[in-house]
């Protein structure tokens, strides 16, 4: 999470972070985004056991240009494109 601040610090458009959570997760990132206080940054919370009942629809979601990978399994296929294993 301290990369989320890090990121938010330097801007000058606002964020939006959107999180699919349980409820005590829900307590500790509202907790912690409300004790940093950075400008411009709006957080929304969705609740994972509604969203498998289906009662709960998350907002329409924009196109990525690209995928983004992570992890192992993201440095592990950006190598095997650029030809690096």
């Amino acid at each position: 999470m301290l990369s989320a601040a890090a990121l938010a610090l330097g801007r000058k458009n606002p964020l939006h972070f959107h999180f699919i959570t349980d409820s005590v997760a829900h307590q500790i990132l509202q907790t912690l985004f409300q004790s940093w206080m950075v400008p411009s940054v709006h957080v929304s919370f969705y609740n994972a056991d509604d969203l498998k009942a289906g009662t709960c629809p998350l907002p329409p979601a924009l196109p990525c240009p690209k995928p983004v990978l992570g992890g192992l399994r993201g440095a592990a296929e950006r190598g095997e494109r650029e030809g690096v294993c």
